[in-house]
């Protein structure tokens, strides 16, 4: 085993701020839903996903306005169809 030492010149001050670029600030300061919300939409199979269960959702919503018949009209003839 070696026994050598590495030790930096330089001075190191702990109160020097580091600057940061954009991308990095904007990542630091991100809301945990913003970070959420970066790594879903990477995946396309997770957006097509979210899309079609939004679309089943929407539908429930309107399904009175589109069904043909009122909600409390039977028809008879095809009772057991």
């Amino acid at each position: 085993m070696s026994n050598t030492h590495f030790v930096n010149k330089n001075h190191f001050d702990p109160n020097k701020e580091e600057s940061l670029t954009p991308e990095q600030e904007r990542y630091y300061l991100a809301t945990q839903w913003q970070l959420m919300w970066w790594k879903l939409k990477r995946h396309r199979l997770a957006m097509v996903s979210g899309g079609i269960l939004a679309f089943m959702y929407f539908s429930v919503i309107i399904a009175e306005l589109l069904a043909p018949y009122a909600l409390t009209s039977r028809n008879t003839d095809f009772i057991y169809a």
